[in-house]
């Protein structure tokens, strides 16, 4: 959207932060405000519908009125209702596959990749539309999506009848997340600043400070997708044989070796190198984190899935100022040191978390 907002209707940069600092926290309230419906029973497919209804209502005005008043009526009353079907998708899925079993394990995995495939296609599909026919023409192509959307709901979710969460009250209390749950928001927030501080400085540190040539992080992000989704594919097995918590501890390893590949390379080659082992880090933690909340979870599912979505969503909306402040001040390359330090924070408070985990296991027991 920001793209749109400064080349297609020529504003200026603080109007896309206007449009951010709107849509985004109203984003967070209604996945917050879907997580807990699907906990007091309300049926998932009517909250997906409502999402779909939303996204083709957000297109179609962009399409009909392309002005600054109707990106914003967009930021607040469509697209944060249609991005609250991320996190509804994700706990319904958790939901519907038996506790402990070789599935559940492999469900994160399988919505992760999902999600990262949509990401790697259509943003490039969006922007090559939009290269050959103009804005208009992305708006009706993403509306005609938000149709084919709407019908698979309907004939996946809504008509399957697997789209409520039984919970044993019609209306449970809100109860505050266990320390538990709160350490795992602060670990993967933490994971999800430290990848968009590097994600937002990366490009810039490369063709600006490297002096390499502009098609290198285009390359580099090529690269990392790629090998993201190889091991988001191979996950599952990751997880069987060694546990969740252990791979999120080899995850963040490899990120501060990425993150230290990048600060020493000189060409491209090496920054490509370094974009292998940032998608392989990413592609383990995108996979195995959903995984790693859900265990740490109650039967909430809507709510826990939706407060680690926000915690992924809040720990990237750290990256663009601070990295804006930092280069201010030093360099890029201090902004991607800054993003290993927050990693090895995550590490320590989960290497805590991790024993305490043990310890209450060993008390239970």
């Amino acid at each position: 959207m920001g793209f749109y907002v400064l080349s297609e209707l020529g504003m200026t940069p603080m109007f896309m932060s206007g449009y951010a600092a709107i849509s985004i926290p109203i984003s967070i309230l209604t996945t917050t405000i879907f997580g807990r419906l699907i906990d007091r029973s309300v049926h998932g497919g009517a909250l997906l519908t409502l999402s779909s209804l939303a996204y083709m209502c957000g297109c179609l005005s962009l399409m009909v009125r392309p002005e600054y008043s109707t990106v914003l009526l967009a930021g607040v009353a469509w697209f944060p209702v249609a991005s609250a079907a991320t996190s509804t998708t994700f706990a319904l899925a958790f939901h519907n596959v038996a506790q402990g079993s070789d599935d559940r394990l492999s469900t994160g995995s399988r919505l992760k990749a999902a999600n990262s495939i949509g990401w790697m296609i259509g943003p490039a599909a969006a922007f090559g539309i939009h290269g050959m026919f103009g804005s208009p023409v992305v708006f009706a192509t993403l509306f005609g999506a938000g149709v084919v959307w709407g019908v698979l709901i309907l004939t996946t979710v809504v008509l399957r009848g697997t789209a409520r969460i039984q919970t044993p009250t019609a209306r449970p209390a809100v109860r505050r997340p266990s320390p538990a749950i709160v350490t795992g928001l602060l670990v993967c927030g933490l994971f999800s600043a430290a990848h968009s501080l590097c994600s937002v400085a990366l490009p810039l540190y490369v063709t600006q400070e490297l002096a390499l040539p502009s098609y290198a992080p285009g390359a580099a992000f090529t690269v990392k997708v790629f090998a993201e989704l190889v091991v988001i594919t191979l996950t599952p097995g990751v997880i069987r044989t060694f546990g969740v918590e252990a791979a999120l501890f080899a995850s963040g390893t490899a990120s501060i070796a990425a993150f230290a590949i990048f600060l020493t390379a000189g060409s491209v080659p090496a920054v490509l190198a370094g974009a292998v082992v940032e998608g392989c880090y990413y592609g383990l933690f995108s996979a195995t984190s959903l995984s790693y909340m859900q265990g740490l979870s109650d039967s909430r599912h809507g709510t826990n899935t939706a407060r680690y979505m926000n915690s992924v969503v809040i720990g990237s909306l750290v990256a663009s100022p601070t990295v804006g402040l930092v280069a201010q001040w030093s360099n890029f390359g201090v902004a991607i040191a800054l993003a290993a330090a927050v990693m090895t924070g995550a590490l320590i408070i989960l290497a805590f978390a991790s024993r305490s985990h043990r310890q209450r296991m060993q008390l239970d027991g």
